[in-house]
């Protein structure tokens, strides 16, 4: 019977620590991970607006943007679907004016390069030097 019992415990030892093994180890992340928030990558999409032969574009998978702001030279792009929060110097941000065009446009965005692109069918697109874009599921307004 005791050797059953010290089974158990070294079994139940091995569990908890592959558990926080696999818990602690984030392999091929740069930044510490935040709760509720994924790392856009380099060449990462948020929807999908494709062009059809000629250049027609047309939006398959696309969210309405709800705001652009910048705090503290942190970028702060809200959709109907995520917020995206990345590092960005605030004097880069463009002028309200442009930004207000694309406010409650359908929109896809992506990753490349260092900069952050929202683009609309209807709109255009609108690019922002952004570092270590961050995506937030739920409400995560700060």
């Amino acid at each position: 019977m005791p050797k059953d019992r010290a089974l158990r415990l070294a079994l139940t030892l091995v569990m908890a620590l592959t558990l926080a093994s696999a818990t602690a180890c984030q392999t091929g992340s740069k930044a510490p991970r935040e709760p509720g928030a994924s790392q856009l990558d380099d060449g990462g999409e948020l929807g999908e607006i494709e062009r059809l032969p000629g250049g027609t574009a047309v939006a398959t998978d696309v969210r309405t943007l709800v705001s652009v702001t910048c705090t503290d030279d942190t970028l702060f792009l809200r959709t109907s679907a995520e917020l995206v929060r990345a590092s960005m110097p605030c004097d880069r941000m463009p002028p309200q004016s442009i930004i207000d065009k694309f406010v409650s446009q359908t929109i896809a965005v992506r990753y490349a390069g260092g900069r952050l692109t929202m683009e609309s069918v209807t709109v255009g697109t609108l690019e922002f030097p952004a570092e270590n874009p961050k995506v937030f599921e739920d409400d995560a307004t700060p």
